[in-house]
């Protein structure tokens, strides 16, 4: 795993609404790699990669609860994991020094980079400033997501061993209706020792188009206390949920598993 990379991209300022340093960032990096995507109306990224009639498709978001400030000094640390372990993590600062929310859900965006560089076909999503009104999710571009057959979110910044069913990003917490796809995404959880599922949703939970039919999954990143000032992010839950996001795409392959449509739009506020 490219740990330099990761550090980058937690570097990049990308407070909700003032996202275009992140979002250039990914366009030149999908460039530099060859990666074909485009950009819609509010800067959300669409990316497809390789041939398929149905593809799985990695989903993270550009914004961060956090201030605009030009420089997040992003240095390593040692912190505990969820079995209270110290493993190697970064933690951002500002320049001088005082604790800054830097992460959540830039993490996300490196895991899609990574499967995008590593796996031949894939479709991929990044979304913007879906803290402010769910913008990114409301505009997405219903053409793009005609033959997605499953959707893998890295965004969930609760327990790095739980996993939150969904039926569409940005991912309602109910256990997904397919019970196709709930079997085959929990065999890998088990095969990977992880055992309970977070029904925890965040706040912009059910910002669902309902032009959307099939399910997803959200899966944790290496985010703790997330969007607070002792935020922090353990390396090795990131590269674990890359690994265990790679290996749902193995088992699930190029197939499309239906959900039931949502009807309504609704939000929830911080």
């Amino acid at each position: 795993m490219d740990k330099e990379l990761l550090k980058e991209i937690l570097s990049i300022p990308s407070k909700s609404g003032n996202e275009l340093n992140l979002v250039n960032f990914i366009c030149e990096f999908l460039k530099k790699n060859k990666i074909p995507y485009e950009v819609d109306k509010v800067y959300n990224i669409y990316c497809t990669k390789g041939e398929a009639d149905y593809y799985p498709c990695v989903v993270a978001q550009t914004n961060t609860e956090q201030e605009y400030i030009y420089n997040i000094d992003v240095k390593t640390e040692y912190k505990n994991n969820t079995n209270n372990e110290l493993k190697e993590a970064y933690k951002g600062y500002t320049r001088r020094g005082k604790p800054f929310r830097f992460g959540f859900d830039k993490a996300g965006v490196f895991a899609c980079l990574t499967l995008l560089t590593e796996l031949p076909v894939l479709k991929a999503t990044f979304f913007v400033s879906n803290k402010l009104f769910c913008v990114g999710t409301i505009a997405a571009d219903p053409n793009f997501f005609e033959n997605v057959g499953y959707t893998i979110e890295f965004d969930e910044p609760h327990d790095p061993l739980e996993a939150n069913f969904s039926e569409f990003m940005p991912f309602s917490k109910n256990i997904s209706k397919n019970r196709e796809f709930s079997q085959e995404v929990n065999s890998v959880l088990q095969d990977n020792t992880i055992q309970e599922y977070a029904l925890r949703g965040h706040s912009f939970d059910n910002a669902i188009k309902s032009s959307f039919d099939f399910c997803g999954i959200n899966l944790s990143i290496g985010y703790y206390n997330y969007c607070s000032l002792d935020e922090y992010v353990v390396i090795e839950d990131v590269e674990k949920g890359i690994n265990i996001g790679k290996k749902m795409i193995e088992k699930l392959g190029f197939e499309k598993y239906k959900c039931p449509k949502t009807e309504e739009i609704k939000f929830i506020y911080y």
